[in-house]
């Protein structure tokens, strides 16, 4: 039990802080919302990533890993779904210059499944967080 709701705060605070990094990332509703989208992407990812790991598991040995992205942002597509307050919307990237170094402004509203993705990603990074509080 408290293995379960340690994850539902991780989730909670990676979906808080998403919702500031990605800019085409929001949460409708308040601290409601972000607890029932926390608590239905726990849900999936303890119930359904399971299986598409074991699914995808040669696309995940061929990509090193790599392919768990992809999966991420199925559960994140699937959360949304679920939750009608989750809107995950097309978004560019600003032009950043720092340092000398020019990054161009990239636009993917093109290509839906693509800032899903993206979104998934910074997910990931800031879900790392569990790894750090495990007892």
């Amino acid at each position: 039990m408290k293995h379960l709701a340690r994850r539902i705060l991780v989730n909670c605070f990676a979906l808080f802080l998403l919702e500031f990094i990605a800019p085409g990332f929001h949460i409708f509703g308040g601290f409601v919302a972000l607890f029932i989208a926390s608590v239905v992407l726990t849900l999936l990812f303890l119930i359904v990533k399971p299986i598409l790991q074991v699914l995808s598991l040669p696309l995940n040995a061929i990509t090193f890993g790599l392919f768990s992205f992809v999966i991420n942002a199925i559960l994140l597509w699937l959360a949304g779904l679920f939750v009608k307050q989750i809107s995950i919307q097309p978004f560019a990237f600003p032009r950043i210059i720092f340092a000398g170094f020019v990054i161009p402004s990239i636009s993917i509203q093109s290509y839906p499944i693509l800032y899903i993705v993206l979104a998934a990603i910074l997910y990931g990074i800031i879900a790392c967080i569990n790894w750090i509080i495990q007892d």
